[in-house]
């Protein structure tokens, strides 16, 4: 249960706690994105209040799903329980819009991970290309539309990775475990 890979259980971490950001990376997965939903780059630009909705001190599962749900509704501009791809796109340009402004708050140079340019949101093109393909992957009964419960993550695998986290097996995430899992760091002793 503690074997998935890190690019996995970071994508897990992201995409149960901001849909905001999983739209945008689920998008561009296959087509040079890396790691699943939330991937690595758009983790490490989250932060723990963000995520510790009740200010304790840990995440816990509910917090992660409450947060997903509230993300989703704060992108279904028009209430109708659905994402179309003009609220697709905007969710994404939103969601990569504050990952740059979290980027140069914290002084870095603007460059993705790869080094392939400033981040920030594509063209519209791209941005309507990335829509489109995140649609065809989630939309399961071919509407084409998203719903909350298309874009929603397991609860097993957020078990799992809440699990993996978990250094001391109190069944949360807390900031210092966190934040070991933002830098890349493995829980439970594993380097």
């Amino acid at each position: 249960m503690k074997n998935l890979t890190r690019n996995t259980l970071v994508g897990l971490m992201l995409a149960s706690a901001a849909v905001l950001a999983t739209v945008d990376v689920a998008a561009a997965r296959g087509q040079g994105g890396q790691g699943g939903p939330g991937g690595p780059g758009a983790f490490r630009a989250m932060e723990f209040v963000e995520i510790d909705s009740d200010g304790n001190g840990v995440v816990t599962l509910e917090e992660l799903q409450a947060l997903g749900d509230a993300r989703f509704a704060a992108a279904d501009s028009d209430g109708s329980g659905a994402l179309d791809k003009s609220e697709v796109i905007q969710m994404m340009t939103e969601g990569m819009e504050k990952r740059a402004a979290a980027a140069e708050a914290k002084g870095q140079d603007g460059q993705n991970r790869q080094g392939r340019g400033q981040q920030g949101a594509p063209d519209e093109a791209r941005l309507a290309w990335m829509a489109d393909g995140m649609i065809l992957r989630l939309d399961t009964d071919g509407d084409g539309l998203v719903t909350a419960a298309e874009m929603q993550i397991p609860t097993e695998k957020l078990e799992r990775m809440i699990d993996r986290f978990d250094t001391d097996d109190d069944n949360a995430v807390s900031e210092a475990e966190f934040d070991a899992a933002k830098g890349g760091r493995r829980g439970h002793g594993r380097p």
